[in-house]
């Protein structure tokens, strides 16, 4: 059950964001633990998601709306290719163990070939990731480009607590 609810997070927050920045008034719910918007018993849409993550990283990371304009394009392109590359890395794992607990059907050779995929798809995904930190330095200030990392793991903490407390 966990994993699937995992899975239903990632599958949500890894759709590209389009709305328009929205902000908090107060403090950050990084900051207090408290819910975003709207009542507790109110379910958590696709559209409400998005909304929490704009204004989550916008008030965590304090975008001015000249910012924000020109990051929110770079940062969607970076998630839909991110989630491919992640995706297609969870795939070749996959593939690999369901090979490797085979019994005896593949080669070693061929079980190499696999192992080697997975770790150039990975190296592949830490390149992209390197890519995409350049652009967003183009657009955001270092000290915020280097936060945007850690402001994904926040809000992914946040959504789960949000998500568990319906």
């Amino acid at each position: 059950m966990k994993h699937k609810l995992i899975y239903i997070i990632i599958a949500i927050i890894a759709l590209p964001i389009s709305l328009p920045a929205q902000n908090f008034s107060g403090n950050s719910p990084r900051k207090t633990g408290e819910q975003c918007s709207g009542p507790r018993n109110q379910k958590l849409t696709f559209n409400a998601i998005k909304a929490k993550k704009i204004a989550f990283f916008t008030e965590v990371l304090e975008l001015t709306p000249r910012e924000a304009e020109k990051f929110w394009p770079v940062y969607n392109e970076y998630w839909k290719k991110r989630i491919s590359l992640h995706r297609q890395s969870l795939l070749d794992i996959k593939t690999l163990n369901d090979a490797a607990s085979g019994n005896g059907e593949i080669s070693d050779a061929q079980l190499m070939k696999l192992a080697d995929k997975y770790y150039d798809d990975t190296e592949a995904e830490t390149r992209f990731e390197r890519e995409y930190f350049k652009k967003f330095t183009e657009v955001l200030p270092l000290r915020k480009a280097v936060r945007l990392f850690n402001t994904e793991e926040d809000f992914r903490r946040y959504l789960i607590r949000e998500l568990r407390k319906k």
